[in-house]
């Protein structure tokens, strides 16, 4: 088996327990990896469903806490800025990182978000999942 690094839009689709990643797709890996930046990514992101009224308080405050206990192995950004510098021009800077962590892995990176498989110049293997 192999190690996957796990984009916000996966974390957050788990920790809503949506049905639309299948067990099966993260199963296939030993280890899950993220940038350290994941964390605050999943609280932006359930920040804007709970302003925008698609999460209740108190389902805001349970994926909060159940966030840092994920089974990800954090990494420090630090190290991957220079090759996530290099795919600025067609990435964010967000996106960038994870595929900067997933080439220094040697890891699939999975993600919800289509554009990252478009990005010219990857080299991982870019699993999206619906």
């Amino acid at each position: 088996m192999a190690d996957a690094v796990v984009d916000a839009s996966v974390v957050v689709t788990i920790l809503l327990g949506a049905p639309s990643i299948p067990v099966s797709v993260l199963g296939d890996y030993d280890t899950l990896h993220a940038p350290a930046h994941v964390d605050v990514e999943c609280l932006n992101a359930l920040r804007g469903l709970l302003l925008g009224g698609r999460i209740e308080p108190h389902q805001f405050s349970e994926r909060t806490l159940a966030i840092s206990r994920m089974p990800i192995n954090r990494h420090l950004t630090g190290p991957l800025l220079p090759r996530a510098g290099s795919l600025a021009y067609n990435a964010s800077a967000y996106d960038a990182v994870y595929i900067a962590l997933a080439e220094a892995l040697d890891a699939d990176l999975v993600t919800r978000d289509r554009r990252l498989a478009d990005v010219p110049g990857v080299r991982c293997r870019v699993i999206v999942v619906d």
